[in-house]
């Protein structure tokens, strides 16, 4: 066998025919041997892999040559695109001793399609009169530096207002995430009520009775009373509810206590002292009473000396009103005397016999 430096080379196969004579003749045949192909390379395969993930190192891959004779190997990697798409291809030449060439090439893709990553600030509630602060959202992003935008809605009314805050971030790339935050106002405080002070007076008295003030921590109260009154004329209580009711239904009360009382006596007058002859006795006269508040009964009490020469009628009285004030007791002292003479008629002179 003849070759020429490996790649090419000549297989030379005599053959010889012999007849029973030996007579024999030859001819020889030429085979020529050639490496023609190119060495076989185990290729990795394509990948893909998000922007945040390590990117392998590059590994020379498996080369296999037909004839066995030894292989160079080269590789050159290069990357195109940008941060959203980057292509970096692996390009790995294989070149044996005959000069016969494989290339094996490997792209590796890197993406950036994750969304950023929004933590907005927790939903709370606030009464309508608490100050609060808006509270930006937190964003992070796998790979880029995200922008947020923010935009603000509110439902509702003045009972309850819902102020939703809306988060929009994106990347480079336009990935783009959403959140939100609720923010809610509330009125569910009542109103501060102050009722006017309960007192007693008099029956015949007109005071002012004064009236509720309330104050509210976000609207201005309506304030309502309902009266009602127990008892009666000699003691009457008035209780004055308040109610103080702001436009979101939340209410407070108070009361009043007004007391109505009847403590004063009733005004006595009596007839005067009286003195008759007891041949000319008159009307004795009646006493009258009046009352701040109530009707009056009055009564009387008579004492009689009977004494025919001066008689003496002491009559008493006292007005009672009907809650049981009593006046002062007055007295009418009434004199019957006698003081006239008797009449005597008859003859003045009479001339009798002595012996009559």
């Amino acid at each position: 066998m003849l070759n020429s430096g490996g790649c090419l080379g000549v297989l030379e196969r005599t053959y010889t025919a012999i007849d029973a004579c030996g007579n024999s003749s030859s001819i020889i045949q030429y085979i020529t041997l050639q490496d023609t192909t190119a060495p076989e390379i185990d290729c990795p395969a394509d990948m893909t892999y998000e922007c945040s993930e390590t990117i392998p190192e590059a590994v020379t891959p498996f080369v296999s040559d037909n004839c066995g004779l030894d292989v160079n190997v080269t590789f050159m990697e290069t990357e195109t695109g940008d941060s959203c798409e980057r292509i970096i291809t692996r390009t790995w030449t294989a070149v044996d001793y005959c000069e016969n060439e494989s290339i094996c090439t490997q792209v590796i893709t890197v993406l950036d399609t994750t969304a950023p990553v929004i933590l907005p600030p927790v939903n709370v509630t606030y009464e309508c009169d608490v100050e609060y602060t808006l509270l930006p959202a937190a964003v992070t992003d796998n790979c880029q530096v995200a922008d947020v935008e923010e935009t603000i809605m509110e439902t509702g009314d003045s009972c309850e207002t819902v102020i939703t805050r809306t988060f929009r971030a994106f990347d480079g790339c336009g990935n783009q995430s959403i959140a939100t935050q609720t923010i809610t106002i509330v009125d569910t405080q009542a109103p501060l009520i102050e009722c006017p002070s309960s007192f007693t007076h008099s029956c015949e008295e007109t005071p002012d009775y004064g009236n509720a003030a309330a104050t509210d921590n976000c609207q201005t109260p309506e304030i309502t009373v309902e009266v009602t009154e127990t008892g009666d004329s000699c003691n009457r209580i008035i209780t004055r509810t308040f109610t103080a009711t702001d436009g979101c239904g939340n209410s407070s009360s108070c009361f009043q206590v007004i007391t109505i009382v009847d403590t004063t006596a009733p005004v006595l007058t009596i007839p005067s002292d009286l003195s008759f002859e007891c041949d000319a006795v008159g009307s004795y006269g009646d006493a009258s009473a009046t009352d701040n508040c109530n009707d009056v009964t009055v009564t009387m009490t008579e004492t009689d000396n009977n004494d025919l020469c001066e008689r003496v009628i002491t009559r008493t009285f006292i007005a009672t009103d009907a809650c049981g004030n009593p006046s002062a007791s007055q007295t009418q002292t009434i004199t019957i005397v006698d003081t006239t003479a008797p009449v005597i008629t008859g003859e003045s002179s009479l001339d009798m016999a002595c012996d009559a």
